[in-house]
């Protein structure tokens, strides 16, 4: 209840009524049903599997949703554990761009967090000094604090010993596909969260006259830091955002056109002034074919990596630590030539603060 009454007043900043409501009565309709369908909206989204339902079928690389309810200590492989902890970070497509998207924060089981108040970021205080006799003026702080639960996410896969037996490490070749098709799923729901809470402008990059492409992401950066008063310290654009960026940049007939299309992620990001700048190109499956995760997108935002429940940043990735890591793996025996394996991981993804939160809708 806590957390969509949470959703629900975030929404209510997000979907403002319709203009066309003139009387309180039909604005307070209007503004109840805009709760409803973000809190459902967002809800869905995190809620989202991405994979079927634990079934307890028998076939041959058939992956299944999973958690801890499924299996016991006797299941629990500690090499297995100990593999998933040592996989690369650094170089990871989809586990980086979680990081920039949404910075890991420990947290247990049960924890609590703080939705800050953007006024209350910015105070100043003329009268800071402590008067002989007298303790020191006390802040207080009224944003939200907000108690939370860890999701318990994983996948199983059930592996035929006919079909592997020529690999002599196929445990671990499937444990690192499960691991990155959770990514991929973390991926997917952070980016749509963020996505949700942000203000959208919609904009056309092509190649006619008078187009700059980085001029409208720092607008964003500057409209972002006056709604929220923290400025934004992270862009990250879609691969289509991207391609339409070096294409538009490249189509002005002036220098700096050209040099601007050339240009790197992390080199725009310093001349915007901006610590972090990234594309994220990963895909997922969609029918016969492949999707971007981003697209034509391009987020503006505030994150920074390692902090703590209660630092301000406008999106966090609360996470469980398991054995040293972030996953526990389970692999055990179904009959005469079946296995499973299964990975684990405890996490909750959630908008810490609103306010200041852009997006750019490219065509």
């Amino acid at each position: 209840m806590k957390l969509q009454f949470f959703i629900s007043a975030l929404a209510a900043m997000i979907f403002p009524p319709r203009e066309e409501c003139h009387n309180s009565r039909a604005k307070e309709i209007d503004l109840r049903h805009a709760r409803e369908e973000a809190a459902n909206a967002v809800l869905s989204l995190y809620n989202q599997p991405y994979a079927p339902k634990y079934t307890g079928t028998v076939e041959h690389e058939r992956y299944e949703e999973a958690n801890a309810s499924l299996f016991d200590n006797s299941n629990y492989s500690e090499g297995l554990t100990n593999f998933a902890i040592g996989l690369p970070g650094d170089g990871n497509a989809l586990r980086e761009a979680n990081e920039i998207i949404a910075p890991a924060v420990p947290a247990g089981r049960r924890f609590e967090y703080f939705t800050f108040k953007k006024g209350e970021q910015l105070e100043a205080d003329t009268n800071d000094e402590r008067p002989v006799g007298s303790d020191f003026k006390e802040l207080k702080f009224t944003g939200t604090m907000v108690q939370a639960k860890l999701s318990n996410r994983g996948l199983t896969v059930t592996i035929d010993e006919d079909e592997v037996g020529h690999l002599p490490n196929w445990d671990q070749i499937y444990t690192q596909r499960i691991i990155d098709r959770i990514d991929r799923n973390t991926l997917i729901r952070n980016v749509a969260m963020l996505s949700t809470a942000a203000l959208n402008q919609a904009r056309t990059w092509d190649t006619s006259a008078g187009k700059d492409p980085d001029g409208d992401i720092k607008s964003d950066l500057l409209l972002g830091g006056t709604a929220g008063g923290l400025n934004g310290n992270r862009v990250v654009w879609g691969e289509t955002a991207w391609h339409k960026r070096y294409l538009s940049h490249r189509a002005q007939d002036n220098a700096g056109g050209y040099a601007s299309a050339g240009l790197t992620p992390e080199q725009v990001a310093s001349g915007l002034g901006v610590d972090v700048g990234y594309v994220i190109k990963s895909k997922v499956t969609s029918g016969s074919s492949f999707a971007e995760i981003l697209g034509n997108l391009v987020l503006s935002y505030y994150a920074v990596s390692g902090q703590m429940p209660e630092d301000a940043s406008h999106i966090k990735r609360f996470v469980g630590r398991i054995e040293g890591g972030e996953y526990r793996v389970y692999k055990y025996r179904l009959g005469a030539k079946l296995w499973r394996i299964t990975v684990e991981r405890y996490e909750l993804s959630r908008i810490t603060a609103l306010d200041g939160i852009r997006k750019s809708t490219i065509s």
